[in-house]
């Protein structure tokens, strides 16, 4: 592979841009072209990034020979077909989170991955801060003693002023996104959380929705939403532990509660999100002792670089296929325990803990 890692960003709304941009900051990295339906947000790309080769048809960025990865930023269900083309082409991937609408196509994306033996990766952004690494250790390395209960969460409420409509409507259809608010924000708390805590095995789920705020209001907008207003789930961990999840766009609480993790130890704790923001702390006499978290001047900044140094063989992939599978299968878990108001058993399978 040459010095310059030379890729292409298929997708060029918010998250498309913003790879585009971050990859700019990369030294040795060049986004030499861009592919998009809607050909003005191609005219934004070449004003803004200077990118000349500009396509409607990605077709034309897996058929480039000097491309060798893509970042996908596409709807959902797309990632899944795109990701098997680039991979096919012989170009390695990062694709947006989910990896997929649907566990069966997560596996397919894997098979393409084995078979081309490119690089796939996911991208879960919330493990891309320097205190990561600090936190990760500190949990699974014992600090906090053992982990016995976790909460996640990212609730939203509804804005009143319409902009949640303004994304596409392949986003109002579990068919085409896979899940509402769940999908969208609530995995990347959940994908974060188990990752510091060593990515441990779901073994059972129980969970409930909510419906209905969301889909009056997106009657104001001549939009039919058909997701879930409220995802709580209640996860049950092969080490004994629970990881409470919560997920909304509409939830009618008296402010906006954003977002944040919790664990819990026998022996101290972690929390992001608080007043305090982000510590780790032990419980010694009843006083809080807190546990610096040094940044890892190492750790990558964003997914592109994550995926840059990977491909340079500077770092190994921490968001794997196989942890991005295993969201699916929390996912769709998660969905049926809702839909049916039964826990619902996972297999009980080894997941990448990189």
């Amino acid at each position: 592979m040459s010095d310059k890692i030379r890729l292409a960003v298929i997708g060029c709304r918010n998250n498309g841009v913003s790879h585009i941009r971050r990859a700019g900051d990369i030294e040795g990295v060049a986004v030499v072209a861009a592919a998009d339906t809607d050909p003005e947000r191609l005219d934004i790309v070449r004003d803004e990034f200077g990118i000349e080769r500009l396509h409607q048809d990605a077709a034309e960025v897996f058929a480039a020979d000097d491309i060798e990865g893509v970042v996908l930023s596409v709807p959902n269900h797309l990632h899944a077909p795109m990701s098997i083309r680039a991979l096919d082409a012989g170009k390695h991937v990062l694709v947006e989170k989910p990896m997929a609408h649907s566990v069966e196509a997560c596996k397919d994306m894997i098979a393409a991955r084995d078979r081309t033996g490119k690089t796939l990766m996911v991208g879960y952004n919330q493990r891309f801060w320097p205190q990561v690494p600090g936190i990760r250790k500190g949990i699974t390395e014992g600090e906090i003693g053992d982990v016995v209960f976790a909460r996640a969460w990212w609730n939203r409420r509804p804005s009143g002023d319409g902009k949640r409509w303004g994304r596409g409507a392949w986003m109002d259809t579990r068919a085409t996104s896979g899940g509402g608010p769940l999908v969208d924000i609530g995995v990347h708390k959940l994908d974060f959380t188990l990752y510091v805590m060593g990515f441990p095995q779901v073994t059972e789920v129980f969970a409930d929705c909510t419906y209905g705020i969301g889909a009056v209001d997106a009657e104001k907008y001549d939009r039919k939403y058909e997701q879930e207003d409220f995802c709580y789930a209640a996860m049950r961990m092969a080490n004994g532990a629970t990881l409470h999840l919560e997920a909304s766009y509409f939830l009618n609480d008296y402010e906006n509660a954003g977002q944040g993790s919790i664990v819990y130890g026998t022996r101290g704790g972690f929390r992001t999100g608080g007043p305090k923001g982000t510590h780790l702390f032990r419980v010694e006499n009843g006083e809080n002792i807190e546990i610096e978290l040094p940044p890892d001047s190492e750790w990558p900044c964003s997914c592109v670089e994550h995926f840059v140094k990977v491909l340079r063989g500077e770092q190994d992939l921490v968001t794997t296929p196989e942890q991005g599978l295993a969201i699916q299968e929390m996912v769709e878990a998660i969905y049926e325990s809702a839909d049916t108001g039964k826990p619902v058993k996972l297999e009980s399978k080894e997941r990448g803990n990189a």
